[in-house]
């Protein structure tokens, strides 16, 4: 009976490990750009740096050709953000690993 629930609280301990540090990293390929990056990026935390020197961060709802839609943006008076798929220079983003 205790080396069932040993082994029960084990099990649930490397699922919550395994899920907590998972490998959210972005597969860059020769022909990635900024906009692949973003649609890989679809519900995932990110800051965008974009080309006049500011950054915003939020989530990343939705991305077509010329848009992105972030919401629950960090630290703004605002709660969402349409931003020109041009105007972005960088993507950052928090992965699992350290």
């Amino acid at each position: 009976m205790k080396f069932r629930s040993l082994s029960a609280l084990m099990l649930l301990a490397a699922f919550f490990c395994s899920t907590a540090h998972g490998d959210d990293r972005i597969d860059l390929q020769s022909d990635s750009s900024i906009l692949s990056v973003l649609q890989a990026s679809a519900g995932k935390t990110v800051e965008l740096r974009l080309s006049a020197g500011e950054k915003i961060g939020g989530r990343v709802e939705r991305v077509t050709d010329n848009l992105v839609y972030l919401s629950h943006l960090n630290g703004a008076d605002f709660s969402e953000a349409f931003i020109d798929v041009q105007d972005v220079t960088a993507v950052l983003m928090r992965s699992g690993t350290r």
